[in-house]
């Protein structure tokens, strides 16, 4: 089922804690700025909500200014809480402007309230992303991007990541039943010699972990119940590993790309250091003509940058 209508320029998705509501964050143009320190900016971002029960929008598109990034999270007492952040060097951010956004006129009000959903979507020209919180697990989070070398189910075995010996928080999911864990382990992005990361699954009745892939890929993943996972792969297509029959059960292929909660532009984090993604080589820099607020495009709205 198609739920939006946006020239295939949707970046992610956002599901509420309790599935009534699905936010949805796209871009239609980007700037780049000359020089190798300069950021490529989001320079006509939107955000759209949907109703669950009804798959119907619920209010009017939101459109967002230029940023270098933006992400969006469910905060207290039903609020959508929209954050940007300014570009400082090439892979810098300053400091965040909060806005909370009514659905209904997508209007955005400026707030003090400082961000601190326990998941939410970030979107960039380098990626989309959902940020985690690793509920259902314990473990001692250190360093950036906050990872630990063991991860503990709660009230249940201890797991020692293997390999790299340590998984970021964002890369750790556990089973709705609190069962099982799943856990990436963390690699640097920026070395040459670096190996792939892999995916592991974690029994918490036995405490065995079990090798499910080693890839050059995000690994964005989401329990489907108790037994499957479903995780992206390092050629833009979704699996589903059923951990009780210890195999996999589904592929889901597209040639421009799948993704379980945002595309990016490629299929490994960002280094540092790094141009901006090829996707991004023709640029309209124009950020004063968004595109209509009923999401379509008009035939003179500018082509965009990515395909996400």
């Amino acid at each position: 089922m198609r739920l939006t209508h946006s020239d295939h320029r949707a970046a992610g998705a956002l599901p509420s804690a309790d599935g009534r509501e699905l936010v949805v964050v796209g871009f239609d143009r980007v700037e780049l700025p000359a020089g190798a320190d300069a950021a490529p900016l989001l320079t006509s971002t939107w955000i759209e909500t949907y109703d669950t029960t009804t798959w119907k929008r619920t209010g009017a598109r939101a459109k967002i200014g230029r940023a270098r990034k933006v992400a969006v999270e469910h905060g207290p007492g039903g609020q959508l809480r929209v954050t940007t952040y300014p570009a400082v060097g090439r892979w810098g951010v300053g400091p965040a402007t909060v806005a909370v956004l009514d659905r209904g006129t997508g209007k955005l009000t400026p707030t003090t309230v400082s961000a601190a959903a326990p998941t939410r979507l970030v979107v960039s020209l380098d990626e989309a992303v959902v940020e985690g919180a690793a509920a259902g697990v314990q473990a001692a989070w250190a360093g950036e991007p906050q990872a630990a070398s063991e991860l503990t189910l709660v009230g249940g075995k201890t797991f020692a990541v293997p390999e790299s010996g340590r998984a970021a928080r964002a890369a750790v999911a556990v089973s709705p039943d609190g069962a099982r864990l799943a856990l990436v382990t963390l690699t640097d992005p920026c070395a040459a010699a670096a190996p792939a990361p892999s995916l592991y699954i974690g029994d918490g009745a036995t405490g065995q972990l079990r090798h499910v892939l080693t890839a050059r890929a995000r690994f964005a993943m989401r329990w489907l119940d108790v037994n499957r996972l479903l995780y992206q792969d390092a050629d833009g297509a979704l699996r589903v590993w059923d951990a009780a029959a210890g195999r996999e059960v589904a592929k889901l292929e597209s040639r421009p790309g799948l993704a379980v909660d945002g595309l990016s532009a490629i299929a490994m984090a960002p280094c540092p250091g790094a141009a901006p993604p090829p996707e991004a080589a023709g640029v309209d820099a124009d950020a004063d003509a968004p595109p209509d607020g009923d999401g379509e495009t008009d035939a003179d709205d500018a082509a965009p940058v990515a395909t996400p």
